[in-house]
């Protein structure tokens, strides 16, 4: 998606998750000039404690009580919950 945008990233910083460690996705990054930076250390689960918590608060008190109806309607629900 972020390729896709035809945003001018500098850095795309990720986890270690295999989905990013993969010579494919890192080719296509490598390919548009972007530099590639992973956090921490690869499987320390605390490197990333903040964004993982917020993850599952939306998700347990807000997106599995709720039941959008469209990616628009979800972002307008989830602008009005933040």
């Amino acid at each position: 998606m972020t390729l896709k945008s035809r945003r001018r990233l500098r850095i795309f910083n990720t986890d270690w998750g295999s989905q990013y460690t993969s010579e494919g996705w890192q080719s296509a990054i490598r390919a548009e000039y972007i530099q590639i930076s992973m956090d921490g250390n690869k499987g320390r689960w605390a490197d990333n404690i903040v964004m993982e918590l917020f993850r599952r608060t939306y998700k347990h008190e807000f997106f599995l009580q709720r039941d959008p109806r469209s990616l628009e309607e979800a972002i307008e629900m989830t602008a009005e919950w933040l």
